[in-house]
């Protein structure tokens, strides 16, 4: 009995790594600097209520650059409901990132 079940537990053991090597090789994996694009996102939008304030943009240029900046983050609410989860992906967030770049 004790030698099926140091089996089982091997056969366990070698499931869970495989699973865990599987999801970690994946060219597909989750972004660690998810966050930066978050922040990123949020400087962008203090700076056009500073730039508004300060008179450098109109209020209409300012709608328009908060109109960009929504449809960005529209587009990464998009890319984590295609994930299934609340992360994007590497490539996804350089998507994202080069749409900041145009505002």
């Amino acid at each position: 009995m004790k030698k099926s079940s140091n089996w089982l537990f091997a056969i366990l053991l070698v499931s869970v790594t495989s699973l865990a090597l599987a999801q970690s090789a994946s060219p597909n994996t989750k972004n660690p600097n998810a966050h930066a694009f978050q922040k990123r996102l949020h400087q962008q939008m203090r700076q056009i209520a500073a730039d508004l304030k300060s008179g450098k943009i109109t209020e209409a240029q300012a709608k328009t650059e908060r109109s960009n900046l929504m449809a960005v983050h529209q587009q990464e609410m998009q890319f984590k409901k295609q994930n299934g989860s609340h992360e994007i992906t590497t490539s996804q967030s350089q998507q994202l990132n080069a749409e900041l770049d145009k505002n």
